[in-house]
């Protein structure tokens, strides 16, 4: 234990919680990622510019480490890093 966290909580970063909110956008069953980088500056107007392409290849690279072969992740991961040029 440290003394910034003194009961060994489990704490997420802020780029964490952006990468698990595009995953789970990416991986929807709907269109929810068409809005997705428009979302992200949205809800997070304090992150800065050049950490959202970061953020989309960090989902993309996790939803293809987490699931194999083809289907609905690959073109989820697909999507992150298409996404990802803003």
């Amino acid at each position: 234990m440290d003394d910034a966290n003194p009961a060994g909580v489990m704490t997420y970063s802020n780029d964490d919680v952006l990468v698990a909110y595009a995953i789970k956008q990416l991986t929807s069953s709907g269109d929810e990622w068409r809005a997705l980088v428009r979302d992200l500056v949205t809800r997070w107007p304090e992150v800065a510019v050049f950490e959202l392409p970061y953020t989309l290849v960090a989902a993309a690279v996790a939803i293809e480490e987490n699931f194999t072969g083809k289907g609905a992740a690959a073109e989820a991961a697909e999507r992150g890093y298409k996404l990802a040029p803003c």
